[in-house]
């Protein structure tokens, strides 16, 4: 049996030989194209932006988690729902906080679907369970809302740490 080779019925457009002003060109539209961060790298460098807590408020911020829960994101009250490094009250703040995280990451670049992602898993989960970061993004949201400190004022001096006052 013979296989029989057809000719194409029409001619390519360009030549065959590729020289080196064709292939410069190809690099640069390959490096246009392809994300210069693999999506993981991208996506942790979100997450570590959303959860960064803005540098005048660190001092507040470390007298809180030192009172709440001495720095451990998995702390649990005993006598309430209060959980995690800064001590929500799992019962009323997961679904809001979820929401505040969803706003944090959303800010700092995250496509809506993936942050969608991750706010419906926060929605399921207790915040004693959240990443870190999240805990952070849940408490930088809050504080930078006009009073929204006050949720963690009370003793051991941390309103004198709030900037620009207490009022």
């Amino acid at each position: 049996m013979r296989i029989r080779v057809l000719a194409p019925l029409v001619r390519p457009p360009c030549p065959r030989v590729i020289g080196p002003p064709m292939i410069e060109n190809l690099v640069f539209a390959m490096s246009i194209m392809i994300p210069s961060q693999r999506p993981e790298i991208a996506q942790a460098r979100i997450v570590a932006t959303a959860g960064r807590i803005p540098a005048a408020w660190l001092p507040f911020q470390e007298c809180v988690v030192n009172r709440e829960s001495h720095g451990n994101p998995r702390a649990q009250n005993p006598i309430s729902s209060a959980q995690g490094k800064y001590q929500f009250l799992d019962n009323n703040w997961r679904h809001g906080a979820g929401w505040n995280v969803y706003s944090r990451l959303r800010d700092a670049g995250m496509p809506r679907p993936q942050a969608r992602r991750i706010l419906a898993k926060l929605h399921v989960t207790p915040i004693k369970y959240w990443r870190e970061e999240y805990q952070d993004a849940a408490f930088a949201f809050v504080i930078l809302v006009p009073r929204g400190w006050r949720h963690w004022s009370g003793g051991n001096g941390c309103n004198n740490l709030v900037p620009g006052g207490t009022t």
